[in-house]
């Protein structure tokens, strides 16, 4: 979907032709969308929620990455597959929500093509009250969006045109209704307790036909429908404000120089970026940017800086994004332990071990400690990411990597000590995947944030296998100090 610039240069890329604004694809296998085609999901082959779900983001992600700051939205519509313990619909609908959250990664919003009023008689246009006339469809029908009305935006085609109807089968939907009495009640919030109020979704985006806008020679009365659809765009431009920028990034280059980068905004002319280093410090803000990154060097080395970033159309101003910070682990207190060996401060590509040392020494966990503590007290964690860089092979005999998080320091005690072979743990968390040497493993803690210690002291982590016996088998991660290959925990927060 990328037009190439022509040989003399003359072309666009529509990724990056700002008369584009949104892009509303269809998805393969859907209809329109997420629909059921004439076979349903469900009947075709290897359907599985968690294998729509997963299509459905992949599509959607494959858009944004193509074309940055442009608006994306899907048609969604019910699904049939509504078992219990959670149906179909909302589990995509959740999923997808979850996934395009409007801070990791830009929001997505849904779309039908069925928007329409009708009323007993016709009425002047603008002169509707809402108990006149009748709009379709329902919050029954158009589930997906009249449940996600507070959480991204929602969008309507309206199902045909007032002023040149090509199906007779609209007309019951639409006879002696106007644009403008299918815009209100669409952009009303959802009242189910209020029958004036119903089936409303809180859209400020809509698709006209032509016809209700500026073709005379359909309209009933020379542009009868044009006044009020302006006004409503008008009225609309001036109620969107700008986003604020998703997919704020910090990847360290050296121990004195982070790169950042967003996600670009449509309309933005520019970005502001805040640098504050941690726990307290002299902010340093950048303006007038015109990129999606920036190169940040000159830094002190082993102090945490904390970023956010907001953006600028000229005539509004976005709120600024979560803060992102990257914490280096405490090279003093990272390293690997057995219940009668303890070995800090190592160095190297075998710095942090776990599996089987020697016989006599028997198995060993691996702990790496972060200074969390640096954080404001009040801090709200929304995301946090494990990355260590394996310094080994994989060993596939000694089965998954376990992961526990303690939150404070293991035993009390931040320093690494033969107790911390079996002290107790906060949670565990999960599996460090087995990534080869020299690459980086991650774990997403995203259903352990509230073990994230933003108080005074530690979050620590400790990791081992369940397989061990065969002396001097083990694998091994870069401790803290290596430079540029020290374990890191990436946290997204709001102070």
């Amino acid at each position: 979907m990328e037009m190439e610039p022509s040989p003399a240069g003359g072309g666009l890329t529509l990724a990056t032709d700002t008369r584009l604004a949104i892009l509303n694809p269809s998805m393969p296998g859907g209809d329109s969308g997420i629909r059921d085609p004439d076979v349903s999901f469900v009947a075709m082959p290897y359907y599985t929620k968690e294998n729509l779900l997963a299509a459905a983001e992949y599509y959607l992600s494959t858009f944004q990455n193509h074309f940055p700051g442009k608006y994306v939205q899907i048609g969604f519509w019910k699904l049939q597959d509504e078992m219990p313990p959670v149906g179909l619909t909302e589990y995509v609908r959740a999923g997808i929500l979850s996934e395009f959250d409007g801070i990791v990664r830009p929001r997505v919003g849904f779309w039908q093509e069925n928007l329409a009023a009708t009323r007993l008689t016709a009425a002047p246009e603008f002169i509707s009250p809402r108990q006149a006339y009748t709009s379709t469809p329902l919050t029954s029908f158009a589930t997906p969006l009249a449940d996600s009305e507070n959480v991204t935006w929602t969008a309507f085609q309206t199902l045909d045109s007032w002023a040149g109807m090509f199906s007779d089968g609209h007309a019951n939907n639409m006879l002696s209704g106007s644009p403008n009495d299918a815009y209100e009640a669409a952009y009303k919030p959802n009242n189910p307790a209020d029958p004036d109020d119903k089936n409303g979704y809180k859209t400020q985006y809509f698709e006209t036909y032509v016809a209700d806008v500026d073709y005379e020679a359909q309209q009933p009365q020379p542009f009868l429908y044009s006044p009020s659809l302006y006004r409503w765009h008008d009225y609309f431009a001036s109620l969107h404000p700008i986003e604020s920028p998703a997919g704020l990034t910090v990847t360290p280059i050296s121990t004195t120089a982070n790169t950042i980068s967003w996600d670009a905004v449509y309309g933005a002319t520019s970005y502001t970026l805040v640098r504050q280093p941690l726990p307290s410090g002299t902010a340093a803000t950048f303006s007038g940017l015109t990129t999606t990154s920036y190169n940040d060097s000159g830094l002190t080395a082993g102090t945490p800086y904390a970023y956010k970033v907001l953006a600028t159309n000229g005539s509004s101003t976005s709120d600024y994004s979560p803060s992102v910070v990257v914490f280096r682990s405490q090279s003093t207190e990272d390293g690997y332990v057995a219940t009668n060996a303890v070995a800090p401060n190592g160095s190297g590509a075998a710095g942090i071990r776990a599996g089987q040392a020697s016989s006599q020494v028997g198995q060993i966990k691996g702990v790496v400690s972060f200074d969390t503590g640096a954080l404001p007290d009040t801090s709200t964690v929304l995301a946090a990411l494990l990355r260590e860089e394996q310094g080994s092979a994989d060993i596939t005999a000694l089965g998954p990597c376990t992961v526990e998080i303690k939150n404070g320091s293991f035993n009390n005690n931040s320093a690494l000590e033969t107790a911390d072979f079996n002290a107790g743990a906060t949670d565990t968390v999960g599996e460090l995947p087995k990534v080869g040497a020299n690459a980086w493993a991650e774990l997403d803690l995203a259903d352990y944030l509230g073990d994230i210690n933003t108080n005074t002291g530690r979050t620590q982590f400790r990791q081992s296998f369940a397989v061990y016996g065969t002396p001097n088998t083990y694998m091994s991660w870069y401790p803290g100090e290596s430079a540029n290959n020290e374990p890191q925990l990436v946290l997204r927060y709001r102070p």
